[in-house]
This record gives C-alpha cells, sequence and structure tokens, in this order.
C-alpha cells in the first residue's frame, strides 16, 4: 500500500505540471468518472487487473478536487465511494507527510 500511495503521488504532481503548461482545468475536469462509485476492496484485485490503475486515476481526481474545491469536498466524495481500499489510501496521502496542509492554507 505504502509503493501504491508514493506512486501516486509522484505521478499526481507529475501530471499536475503537465497539465497547468498545457491547459487551465475546467470544472467538467474535475467531476468523478461515472463508474467512480465502483465498490471494490484490496481483495477484490486480481492480479493482473487494471483496477491499480483506476485507484491511482480516481486519488488523482480527489487530490484536484481538494485543491479546487475544498478538502472536505473532496473527503466527502471519497467518502460517497462506498470504496475502501481508495478511501484509505486517500486519507493515508492527506496524512503522510501532512499533506492535508497544502489543501487547508488554500
Amino acid at each position: 500500500m505504502e509503493k501504491l500511495r508514493e506512486e501516486t503521488v509522484r505521478e499526481w504532481i507529475s501530471e499536475k505540471r503537465v497539465a497547468q503548461d498545457e491547459k487551465k482545468e475546467t470544472v467538467n475536469d474535475l467531476l468523478p468518472p461515472e463508474d467512480f462509485l465502483a465498490v471494490k476492496t484490496e481483495e477484490d484485485i486480481p492480479e493482473g487487473d487494471t483496477l491499480i490503475q483506476e485507484i491511482k486515476e480516481k486519488i488523482k481526481v480527489l487530490l484536484n478536487l481538494g485543491e479546487k474545491k475544498g478538502l472536505a469536498y473532496a473527503v466527502k466524495e471519497a467518502e460517497r465511494s462506498n470504496n475502501p481500499l481508495l478511501t484509505d489510501l486517500f486519507h493515508d496521502i492527506l496524512v503522510k507527510d501532512r499533506n492535508y496542509e497544502r489543501f487547508l492554507k488554500k
């Protein structure tokens, strides 16, 4: 789980830098995909499944929502997902190295 958290944060930061150079985000860019509420747990992940990449993408959406609409909104979206793995990983990312403070300062 630690490796997944670190990879997700690194990818999100990298993609954010590229996105800032390419274009400004619109509100539609921040909306979660239709299948965002799919329920999955870590035990549901078969070997070779694309779920890990999906979880990373959903975490990035939540991080973007946190920056644009506030941390409380992003946390509610994570909870609404009914996905314990997603919620747990998002929480870990916010708590690790006090990342949540960056969102609260805005």
